[in-house]
């Protein structure tokens, strides 16, 4: 069962330094905030400066360094087209309507190759998924569950998941839906 401890520690963490990023162009088009989702790796033009040990103190105590990278905040995100998915999984009470951008628009926004992508949640919990695994599904990085924003600690700031069909998602299906995504790296 995907069952991942969410520390209090790297919730507050994560909180206090996302706080700290710096404005992306792409927000300054959508809107104003904070990053909430960072894209390094084999991307196209990058809207933040390289990683900064200081600066990027989360990105850092995670290990995730870059030279460049494309920062989306949340108003960024919800510029993209939303799509609304159904998912439920086998031990779960009741299906969950989910809202979000694609993430083929947002790898295409982020100028992202088509290699394979690793996502990394808050607590370091990460999947690498080929071109193919990407291609092969509708997956979305959900803002909103059942109408609510997602938030940390809730699933939040971002759910990597798919729609699951007309049956429940079995335990190995639902141990790929990423909970607490903030970091995608392109494969180069």
């Amino acid at each position: 069962m995907n069952r991942r401890t969410f520390s209090l520690a790297s919730a507050t963490f994560a909180a206090a330094f996302t706080a700290a990023s710096m404005l992306p162009a792409a927000a300054q088009v959508a809107g104003t905030g904070q990053a909430i989702l960072t894209v390094t790796g084999d991307i196209g033009e990058a809207n933040r400066p390289a990683f900064n040990a200081f600066a990027d103190a989360y990105l850092n105590y995670r290990e995730k360094s870059f030279e460049k990278a494309y920062e989306f905040t949340l108003a960024s995100l919800q510029a993209l087209p939303q799509k609304t998915i159904t998912a439920q999984a086998e031990k779960w009470p009741d299906p969950v309507e989910l809202t979000g951008p694609p993430l083929a628009d947002v790898l295409t926004a982020a100028g992202a190759s088509a290699n394979a992508v690793t996502i990394t949640a808050m607590d370091g919990y990460s999947i690498t998924y080929t071109p193919e695994e990407i291609a092969a599904q509708d997956w979305i990085l959900a803002l909103k569950a059942n109408g609510k924003p997602l938030s940390i600690g809730g699933r939040g700031p971002l759910w990597l998941i798919h729609p699951s069909g007309s049956t429940p998602a079995p335990d190995d299906v639902e141990a790929r839906w990423i909970w607490s995504v903030f970091v995608i790296e392109v494969g180069q």
